[in-house]
């Protein structure tokens, strides 16, 4: 282990670790609709998780990194329950970390699509309301397409509710974690310098 440090009035992270060594007993944990792309294993003696969709990364890539057991220096953040998240990995030789988008892109993102899936959430709920409406009220075989109308616009709905909801997570996760996640970041940073340096 490289460096540990703690942190102080996070609501998820109690500290940083910077970890050091080849990955072993790589395995890909199992998935759920809502948590895909999980992938676990140990370094440095200690057990890692890591949301590949959060990396962008592949499984593929980090088993043959296991595979060539390729020595890495990896940041880690220890929750609070302790078990340890993944958040950044540069294997010996590398020029650029695997890590997740930075935090000014990621509310950038948010920001923009907010505007979007409020409109599609106003116009479905609206067209849902009205669809099903106009369905109690005729009775004739335009009930269902109606029916159907509706169906789909309350699917719409509840796909932008879950965007907005997205969305707002990740503006709350950039403010109210703001200084951990720039202190990781600067880690990550430190490190990288390093082993460019090194080079």
């Amino acid at each position: 282990m490289r460096e540990v440090i703690p942190i102080k009035q996070d609501r998820r992270a109690r500290a940083i670790k910077v970890l050091e060594g080849p990955l072993d007993n790589f395995r890909v944990a199992v998935t759920t609709a809502m948590d895909i792309g999980r992938v676990r294993f140990v370094l440095d003696g200690i057990v890692v998780d890591a949301r590949l969709r959060e990396q962008h990364i592949s499984p593929a890539t980090l088993q043959a990194l296991a595979d060539q057991r390729t020595p890495v220096v990896a940041g880690v953040f220890e929750m609070h329950d302790g078990t340890h998240a993944l958040d950044w990995l540069l294997p010996q030789g590398a020029q650029q970390p695997i890590a997740p988008e930075p935090t000014q892109v990621r509310v950038e993102k948010a920001w923009r699509s907010l505007p979007r899936a409020l409109w599609l959430a106003a116009a479905g709920g609206l067209i849902g309301a009205a669809a099903f409406f106009l369905a109690l009220q005729i009775n004739s075989a335009w009930n269902l397409p109606f029916l159907i109308v509706g169906a789909l616009a309350m699917a719409a709905l509840i796909f932008s509710l879950l965007q907005i909801v997205f969305s707002f997570g990740t503006l709350w996760e950039s403010f109210s974690r703001r200084q951990t996640l720039q202190l990781m970041t600067s880690v990550m940073v430190k490190y990288c310098g390093a082993q460019a340096h090194g080079r």
